[in-house]
């Protein structure tokens, strides 16, 4: 099941977090690219929106462990097998160590970390099987600069680099591949409308990066689709940081 000519020709790739942003970006830039696509997403949209891009839609909750092996089978009924996988799906709460309640700790660890092991685990046979894979993860830059009061999603943002490397070296030999890229602030819908609540704190996002712009959802699909082709076959464990040059300087600069 391909969808067209291009350097994911021949690719058949899950991606969670479809229903919206950088996820559902990336997965029409995949079936631009020639992938077969299966979108996983709580919202139920995703039916409708995988539909429209000729793949197969998954209404799951990804935190629920038991969805990842039958959701991962039933993928690859579908689309001849299963050899990519985007992690996109994400969730942020605000906190420090301190304020931060068991419930809103549990939560983000369980979307941003838990939920890319149990997939990925779910997913590794299938590209054992296919005799190649790639995994990406999309990470923060949180994870090697942290947020104020962000305790967990900063948490949570680190592990998963940690989860990239292991994967990395435990599967590099066996053909599969494992990277994450780490995004600064980047202009989706659901950071539109933060903005719109707080501009003064979106002009401070803004200045913290030397590109003078937030980056786009495009610019971070298109890093994550060369990340899960052939032309970055000898990429593995690595972060990419998509934050307009931030985490580049030791010095923050002037705010707005």
């Amino acid at each position: 099941m391909s969808t067209g000519s291009g350097p994911l020709t021949g690719r058949r790739i899950v991606i969670t977090g479809a229903a919206g942003g950088i996820g559902l970006t990336l997965a029409r830039r995949c079936v631009g690219d020639g992938a077969a696509v299966a979108l996983v997403d709580a919202d139920p949209r995703v039916l409708e929106l995988a539909s429209e891009l000729g793949g197969v839609g998954f209404a799951v909750d990804i935190t629920d462990r038991s969805t990842a092996p039958s959701t991962l089978a039933e993928a690859a009924a579908q689309l001849g097998g299963v050899d990519g996988l985007a992690n996109v799906a994400g969730a942020q709460r605000d906190g420090d160590a301190v304020h931060t309640t068991d419930e809103v700790w549990d939560l983000v660890l369980a979307v941003n970390l838990t939920a890319p092991w149990v997939w990925s685990r779910a997913a590794i046979p299938h590209m054992l099987k296919a005799g190649r894979g790639s995994i990406v993860n999309v990470a923060s830059i949180a994870a090697s600069h942290a947020l104020p009061s962000a305790v967990s999603y900063v948490t949570s943002k680190t592990g998963l680099l940690g989860l990239t490397r292991s994967i990395a070296v435990d599967f590099g030999r066996q053909g599969i591949r494992c990277n994450s890229v780490s995004p600064g602030t980047i202009e989706t819908d659901f950071f539109r409308d933060y903005a719109r609540r707080n501009p003064d704190v979106a002009r401070r996002l803004e200045d913290l990066n030397f590109a003078g712009r937030f980056g786009t959802a495009d610019e971070v699909a298109a890093c994550c689709a060369y990340l899960l082709g052939d032309e970055s076959g000898f990429v593995n464990g690595t972060d990419v940081a998509i934050d307009g040059g931030r985490a580049a300087a030791s010095v923050v600069p002037r705010d707005g």
